[in-house]
């Protein structure tokens, strides 16, 4: 009976050492859970980094199997035998490989960026860039469509477009030629500017004509007014001229040659004579005449009629030596005038002596 008993626990030793065996791959395989160091969170036993933090596990190398730890150089787990993945290692090797890839994408998104930024910039500076002499024209930058301008034309473009907007100043400034200075100058006088006109001429001759100008274009208001139709005006002529002579002092006259409608709508030209009053600083109305012929005496003629015949051709004689010795008034400034006169500016110029006085 004692043989059976040792028979049957000689059986049963090794069933207890397979079960002890079975608990210990049991034990072996079932690992307790690792947990990431930094933050606290559970990590998979396959898994290098933690999924919250990004922290690597403690050890440089783990199997992804059942997570034992593996030294350097190992492809197999001693535990449980799983091959190891390079890929996935945590080796030192594996870490750069890692940390290598995320620079490599870092790099990438850098690169993207400044990319994207470079459009943006061109998209801002390259039109800026782009943009000649006559895009600044169109939008009303003249100081950068002058900095643009390549040649003589496009410049003379840039300042017609500053003529046109009426800044005769700012063509003034940049004017690099004499005639340039002239357009501004004559862009002053078309918008009936002559003080300014006045003032920027550089030479006693310029100052002169601008002078005439001013002068025929109050006296012209005067006579339009005074015609039968003053919508009919239109200046055709005018001459002038001064003397300041020791004894009788300074002296001027100036003749208009005006055309206008009379009182049956025909067409009709007369000769207006105005003479500068020392005493009293003013233009004083002389006569007006038709031709310059002069009137001859009647013997039927009363007193009144030989005095207006006599101041008539007085007058004639002055208006023939107004035109044969005196300063005519350029075309240009015949037709500024007119100009003036058609957009009702004409009536509202002040005589540039005053202007000159009240300065």
């Amino acid at each position: 009976m004692d043989e059976n008993k040792e028979s049957i626990s000689s059986q049963e030793k090794p069933d207890s050492a397979e079960q002890e065996d079975s608990n210990t791959v049991q034990t072996f395989t079932e690992s307790p859970p690792v947990i990431c160091r930094r933050c606290g969170a559970e990590m998979a036993k396959n898994q290098p980094f933690c999924h919250k933090c990004g922290a690597p596990r403690e050890s440089s190398n783990f199997c992804q199997n059942c997570g034992s730890e593996l030294q350097p150089g190992q492809e197999f787990c001693p535990k449980c035998g799983q091959k190891a993945i390079p890929e996935l290692t945590a080796t030192k090797t594996g870490v750069g490989s890692v940390s290598e890839k995320k620079k490599k994408t870092l790099i990438a998104v850098i690169v993207a960026a400044a990319v994207v930024v470079a459009i943006a910039a061109g998209l801002i500076i390259l039109p800026k860039i782009m943009i000649d002499s006559a895009g600044y024209i169109e939008r009303g930058d003249l100081d950068k469509a002058w900095s643009k301008a390549k040649n003589a034309g496009e410049k003379q473009n840039v300042i017609d477009a500053a003529l046109a907007k009426g800044d005769y100043p700012w063509v003034y400034q940049r004017a690099e030629t004499s005639e340039e200075k002239q357009m501004a100058i004559d862009a002053a006088l078309a918008k009936g500017d002559y003080l300014w006109a006045y003032e920027s001429a550089e030479t006693e001759d310029e100052r002169f004509l601008i002078k005439i100008e001013n002068i025929t274009a109050v006296q012209s208001a005067f006579s339009a007014e005074n015609l039968k139709d003053p919508s009919s005006f239109s200046l055709r002529d005018a001459y002038y001229s001064e003397e300041n002579a020791p004894t009788a002092g300074f002296s001027a006259q100036i003749t208009l040659y005006i055309s206008g409608a009379n009182s049956y709508g025909a067409k009709v030209s007369n000769y207006w004579l105005y003479t500068w009053d020392e005493e009293d600083k003013s233009w004083t109305f002389w006569t007006s005449v038709a031709d310059l012929t002069d009137e001859e005496y009647k013997s039927y003629d009363s007193d009144d009629d030989k005095l207006e015949k006599l101041v008539d051709n007085i007058g004639r004689m002055r208006i023939r030596d107004l035109m044969s010795g005196g300063t005519k008034l350029g075309k240009d400034a015949v037709e500024r005038i007119n100009a003036m006169y058609a957009e009702g500016k004409l009536g509202s110029v002040t005589a540039l002596d005053m202007m000159i006085n009240q300065k």
